[in-house]
């Protein structure tokens, strides 16, 4: 096999290994939401993505290495969410609504199994810390956005962080009780507050 053959082979392999990097990624993501991280093993998350299980550790060593890849996917996704829709949405108080609409958008998963922030915080949270630092990063995410489109909307620096915690809290909140009590009503009529109160102020 020629030099370029060779290049061209590992180029392939590569992108193969990447590709089944990303498939243990995406099953490992949605069983650690709907099974909760230590209910979830790398026997479940073999069967879910067709890779065998013997190959994981090519990857991953740890469970905790896959979960720390997770929490570090889940973070790509929601900067670019929230990316898009600062560009895509100039005016700060419409993007503040659109953002209280994130949980709303998938209200019926979150009244099955909660907020998949929320929940594998409070499970991983006595578990490992360095996975519980990279959740906190996704939540302050969330609350620069907020903060960002109250700033846009006159609110000085003190106010626009209270008021992006408040909103953190309350959807927050009300995620977990719609799946404690497995029903989306409470979801949608905090959010339905919510936008009063961005009308508000």
């Amino acid at each position: 096999m020629g030099t370029s053959s060779r290049i061209q082979a590992g180029a392939v392999m590569g992108r193969k290994g990447e590709e089944k990097r990303q498939r243990i990624i995406d099953a490992a993501n949605t069983l650690f939401y709907h099974k909760g991280f230590t209910a979830t093993s790398f026997a479940d998350i073999a069967d879910d993505c067709d890779v065998p299980k013997g190959n994981f550790y090519f990857y991953f060593r740890t469970k905790e290495e896959l979960l720390d890849a997770v929490i570090r996917d889940r973070s790509e996704r929601l900067a670019g969410l929230l990316d898009d829709l600062h560009k895509d949405i100039p005016d700060p108080r419409a993007r503040l609504h659109r953002i209280a609409d994130v949980p709303f958008n998938d209200r019926h998963e979150v009244a099955q199994y909660g907020c998949p922030m929320g929940t594998l915080s409070a499970e991983i949270g006595k578990l490992t810390p360095f996975s519980q630092n990279a959740l906190t990063s996704m939540y302050s995410l969330l609350l620069m956005s907020m903060h960002h489109c109250l700033a846009g909307m006159g609110l000085s620096h003190d106010d626009a962080d209270h008021n992006a915690r408040h909103m953190l809290t309350r959807l927050q909140g009300a995620a977990n009780l719609a799946q404690t009590f497995k029903d989306e009503n409470w979801l949608e009529a905090e959010i339905a507050d919510i936008h009063d109160w961005i009308d508000s102020l």
